[in-house]
């Protein structure tokens, strides 16, 4: 599948490097990387990870759905 944007959580140096080696194999046209700043929301101990737990979910979802949609409506042209 194709990806609009990446939301990466790797580390500085490893981040450019993944980069610069898989180009060619990544096709988003936004690649955010927001280094270890992420790594906190992903605990599930809190309300604040559980909740942006959920976010994260049900935007992924919403996305797949969208995809799908335009998938069906090329598929029918």
């Amino acid at each position: 599948g194709e990806a609009d944007c990446v939301l990466a959580a790797m580390s500085a140096p490893v981040q450019e490097e993944f980069v610069v080696k898989n180009r060619s194999l990544i096709n988003a046209r936004v690649w955010l990387g927001a280094g270890k700043a992420v790594k906190p929301f992903y605990k599930t101990e809190n309300r604040r990870g559980r909740l942006m737990q959920f976010m994260i979910h049900s935007i992924f979802k919403r996305e797949i759905a969208k995809k799908q949609r335009e998938l069906q409506i090329q598929g029918l042209k």
